[in-house]
């Protein structure tokens, strides 16, 4: 048996120049941190975190309903939300 610990990352006060895509998009939304953006999402994919197909299908609906901004990195998302929940594949 292994214990698996999701650890969010707060995103720096002021997007830095080189920082990555996804962070300078998050910080555009008034995102924090990616615990903060699963948090978002959390409503709308909980109840699909029961397979990776379902789990990817569900955060892309709900990035196209209610985050748009973000459907470039859904692989990103979905890859923060499937540790989340501890969801592998």
């Amino acid at each position: 048996m292994h214990r698996v610990t999701f650890v969010s990352r707060l995103l720096p006060p002021l997007a830095a120049a080189g920082a990555a895509p996804l962070e300078q998009a998050m910080r555009q939304l008034d995102v924090e941190s990616n615990y903060e953006l699963v948090r978002r999402l959390d409503p709308y994919v909980k109840g699909a975190a029961t397979s990776a197909a379902e789990l990817s299908a569900a955060v892309r609906a709900a990035l196209a309903a209610h985050l748009p901004e973000l459907v470039p990195y859904a692989d990103q998302v979905i890859g923060f939300l499937a540790q989340y929940y501890g969801v592998e594949g």
